[in-house]
């Protein structure tokens, strides 16, 4: 017959305390698991087409928070991909916060160039997460992306409260159309 043991637990440490390498464990391997997907998604789209990705986003938060979300936030952005750079004037962040992490969709939306939707998972308190692109049209339509990114209080006085930094790289294929495959030449 085999027996059953049975942990003992140590009473001199309160499990509060116990508590906080199992919350920032978790944090930790979520975060790496995220990365770890978009990295995955990422190998398989073609290495020499990816350029360097650059967002930085500032932003005050909305009275009436858009429908399905905790907050919504609305400010103007800066776009760069590789060398291509584009500002939306109004772009807007939406926020579901569940405990610590939070669950946050970008819209980008530049006038007669299209729409760029990126989303992210973060931890709020560390102020960092991952994001990758969600849907996109116009000139981003065919636009793929990952990367990490970091956000925070802007000074007093500052025209807008929050910033948004992302960082990544992403691969824009320039088809026309969305019957095409990967072996298809660029005309």
């Amino acid at each position: 017959m085999k027996e059953r043991y049975k942990m003992k637990s140590n009473s001199s440490i309160p499990a509060s305390i116990m508590a906080v390498p199992t919350r920032t464990a978790t944090r930790r391997n979520f975060l790496i698991c995220a990365l770890c997907s978009l990295a995955m998604v990422a190998s398989a789209w073609s290495v020499a087409a990816d350029e360097p990705v650059s967002i930085y986003h500032t932003y005050n938060q909305l009275a009436t928070p858009n429908r399905g979300f905790n907050s919504s936030w609305v400010g103007p952005a800066t776009l760069v991909i590789g060398t291509y750079a584009l500002t939306a004037p109004s772009s807007t962040m939406d926020v579901i916060v569940t405990g610590d992490v939070t669950h946050c969709t970008y819209t980008y939306t530049i006038e007669g160039q299209g729409t760029l939707v990126i989303t992210a998972v973060c931890f709020r308190v560390e102020g960092h997460g991952a994001w990758h692109v969600a849907k996109s049209t116009g000139v981003f339509e065919h636009f793929k992306g990952s990367g990490t990114q970091e956000f925070g209080p802007l000074p007093a006085g500052s025209a807008f409260a929050q910033f948004e930094r992302f960082a990544g790289t992403g691969t824009l294929k320039k088809h026309g159309h969305h019957d095409h495959d990967d072996n298809d030449q660029d005309d």
